[in-house]
């Protein structure tokens, strides 16, 4: 009886283990096609992805220099501000240092001289 059971324990253990080789093929060929449709995916997606990668690569080398021209162009206004406010500094400074009053003098003077002219001039028309 212990020879019985033990060869029914051994077919028993040799059918299992067919089962399992069974299934292990079965794996096995699942991951080489898993794989191999992977590395399919990636070979007719990769050029596209070197492309794109490439026109990335090219946007950001141009906002890199659009970035530098920006930069050049705020740098210039800061200088054309600067220079201005010292120009409209400076002609303040004469303006402070006008004498209104002088001045108004002589342009009533220039209305004295010039208003005999106009009345001469006038005639002819």
């Amino acid at each position: 009886m212990q020879m019985e059971e033990k060869i029914s324990a051994n077919e028993e253990q040799t059918r299992l283990l067919k089962k399992q080789l069974v299934h292990m093929r079965i794996h096995t060929a699942t991951g080489l096609i898993l794989t191999a449709a992977f590395l399919f995916v990636i070979i007719r997606l990769l050029p596209g992805l070197t492309q794109a990668l490439d026109q990335a690569n090219a946007v950001l080398a141009d906002a890199g220099a659009a970035i530098e021209d920006l930069q050049e162009v705020s740098q210039n206004v800061n200088e054309l501000v600067d220079s201005g406010s010292l120009a409209i500094g400076q002609t303040m400074e004469k303006i402070e240092q006008m004498d209104i009053e002088q001045l108004n003098g002589a342009i009533a003077d220039l209305n004295r001289v010039i208003e005999p002219l106009a009345e001469f001039f006038g005639r002819f028309q």
